[in-house]
């Protein structure tokens, strides 16, 4: 099911180096690449799991509300539905991104609602609303971050948890995007542990967790510029098997190569607040 936003309420809009042209162009492309079929085989979903199932703080109660922010292609929704039993939703500006999002909701027989809609002007039954709000790959667009995640943090109950994943473009993976795709790169905000950390604190969230995370991940690696579909498609699935075998030897040093300079993302873990930051 698909719902359309709300007029704009006239609030400030944070900049994004992004547009929704831009996104409604790279699904309209690659949306249909079946890298990843099933949540799965996802090394950062199945990581993520390894430590969301490790620390108790970190786990769900059965029912949780759920929405994640920027939901096109995503195979986030049905994870956190399969594996902890989450009532999911999702928001995205794109008609491309919507569309693909259904499409994985579909197949996986899952309900929940999937909202056409801008993150800065959602619709109002969406404010206050949820248990645990996901963004993975949005923050890093915006040149305010802190700003953007304010606009996030309001989806969220007075006590609910946000998780936000962005990709380390600040070490190894940075400088090869910025060689190999420098037009990739430069849709990119660098963001660091402290800087991620920072702009949640800014949007007036409790830190519980901010770090680099996972030893190495190629699939961070965009290989939008390779034009064949059957080349793209088998570079893709090469660098996440090689990415698997390297991270599961890796595991038992993982909090030594965990690094700036190494690892593929950078994760935050943070819980609402009574107090809303000052505008």
């Amino acid at each position: 099911m698909e719902r359309h936003p709300t007029p704009p309420a006239g609030g400030r809009r944070i900049r994004s180096k992004t547009s929704k042209q831009y996104w409604d162009e790279t699904w309209r492309k690659h949306g249909n690449d079946p890298t990843f079929r099933h949540w799965s085989n996802d090394l950062l979903i199945l990581s993520l799991d390894r430590f969301l199932s490790g620390d108790g703080r970190f786990r769900f109660e059965d029912g949780s509300t759920m929405l994640e922010v920027g939901c096109g292609n995503s195979n986030w929704l049905p994870y956190f539905a399969q594996r902890w039993k989450l009532s999911v939703e999702g928001i995205d500006y794109s008609e491309e991104g919507c569309r693909l999002a259904r499409e994985i909701m579909s197949r996986n027989n899952l309900p929940g609602t999937i909202y056409l809609g801008d993150l800065f002007s959602p619709p109002q039954e969406l404010i206050g609303r949820f248990d645990v709000v996901i963004s993975a790959g949005v923050v890093e667009h915006f040149e305010e971050q802190g700003g953007c995640l304010s606009a996030i943090r309001a989806f969220l109950k007075p006590a609910g948890r946000m998780i936000t994943i962005v990709p380390n473009l600040c070490g190894w993976m940075g400088d090869i995007t910025r060689w190999l795709t420098p037009d990739i790169y430069a849709v990119h905000i660098p963001t660091s542990r402290e800087k991620l950390r920072t702009a949640h604190q800014v949007a007036g969230m409790q830190v519980l967790y901010c770090d680099y995370f996972l030893p190495i991940h190629l699939g961070v690696l965009n290989l939008a510029s390779i034009r064949s579909h059957w080349i793209r498609m088998s570079l893709g699935h090469g660098a996440n098997i090689l990415s698997s075998a390297l991270n599961s030897l890796l595991l038992p040093f993982r909090h030594r190569v965990h690094s700036r300079r190494l690892s593929p993302y950078v994760l935050c873990i943070a819980k609402n607040t009574a107090d809303r930051p000052s505008e």
